[in-house]
């Protein structure tokens, strides 16, 4: 079970090199959170220009691994 939560989580890692980019800032958000968030496009289709948006907050704990990973 913790291969199926770990498995899109490594894809996302491994699917994401140029269009992968780390938030510094959002509008509204205090600027100093303590945690890294990203958000990027995974192409689905490239030969149709598909792609999935993702918006990925990393796990501010100390055993990240024993937080879910909500898709």
């Amino acid at each position: 079970m913790k291969l199926l939560l770990v498995f899109p989580l490594l894809s996302l890692f491994f699917f994401c090199s140029a269009s992968c980019e780390v938030i510094k800032a959002l509008s509204g958000q205090p600027a100093n959170v303590g945690f890294k968030q990203y958000s990027g496009y995974i192409l689905v289709q490239p030969q149709h220009g598909r792609a999935l948006f993702y918006y990925f907050v990393e796990a501010d704990s100390a055993n990240p691994l024993a937080n879910p990973l909500t898709l």
